[in-house]
């Protein structure tokens, strides 16, 4: 079966258009144990080559789509206290560093350039992670309640333009799309870090959430998705 990562790009290489809306299936990949491949079957039912008119040759062509990276959320529990334990972690790694004596300005800017390269990143992404994970929560709780959903993250920032931070998947299919910021005030690179994060959000399968923490990302988040007439709804958690 051939393999490409678009139908688009399958019938630009074979020349070929379409005549008939392809149908989709979307199915889940059992030969994948942690179940993070879903599949694309695009039929196509009607195909011209060159303009000829080839008749109703069925075609399969399987696509996949990108949750490859992405992490399985298998228990929300069991996910927090593996947040807790790299809390501690992280605090431990600071308490050492700050344990040492400190003698001069040269020692003290050494100190802290340490702290920097340990903790600076960790604090970041553990922030991230929490957020993360106190959105699914929030999701499953107040739009799937008693219902199976299938929950997917990036908890180290490593998505790409497919792949959102959070994402929900019931029977198969993507009903939720989510990106969350940590962030504190919309400054600088962080504006336009939302400006991105809602463009790369609004192309993407499901209903759209974005998540904050302080009431002035809100605020700024909610400007940008009216000005870009986008269909994704604000939340600070």
């Amino acid at each position: 079966m051939p393999r490409f990562n678009t139908p688009h790009a399958f019938a630009r290489d074979h020349g070929w258009t379409y005549q008939f809306r392809p149908r989709f299936k979307f199915k889940r990949d059992r030969r994948s144990p942690n179940l993070t491949r879903f599949s694309e079957y695009f039929l196509i039912d009607t195909i011209f080559v060159n303009g000829q008119n080839m008749g109703k040759n069925r075609i399969k062509i399987k696509i996949n789509v990108g949750l490859q990276k992405m992490e399985h959320i298998h228990n929300f529990t069991e996910t927090e206290q593996r947040i807790l334990s790299d809390i501690r972690r992280c605090l431990e790694s600071v308490r050492e560093i700050t344990s040492q004596d400190v003698t001069s300005a040269t020692d003290g800017v050494s100190v802290l350039n340490k702290l920097r390269q340990v903790a600076y990143e960790d604090i970041n992404q553990i922030q991230h992670e929490e957020m993360i994970l106190r959105a699914a929560r929030l999701l499953q709780s107040t739009e799937f309640p008693d219902q199976q959903i299938d929950w997917y993250w990036n908890p180290r920032q490593t998505g790409d333009n497919t792949e959102p931070d959070l994402r929900a998947i019931r029977g198969g299919e993507i009903v939720i799309s989510a990106e969350i910021t940590a962030s504190e005030k919309p400054v600088g690179t962080i504006d336009t870090r939302i400006r991105d994060s809602l463009a790369k959000l609004n192309n993407m399968p499901g209903r759209k959430f974005y998540f904050v923490r302080t009431a002035s990302m809100e605020q700024r988040a909610k400007t940008k998705v009216e000005k870009g007439r986008y269909a994704i709804e604000v939340k600070k958690i």
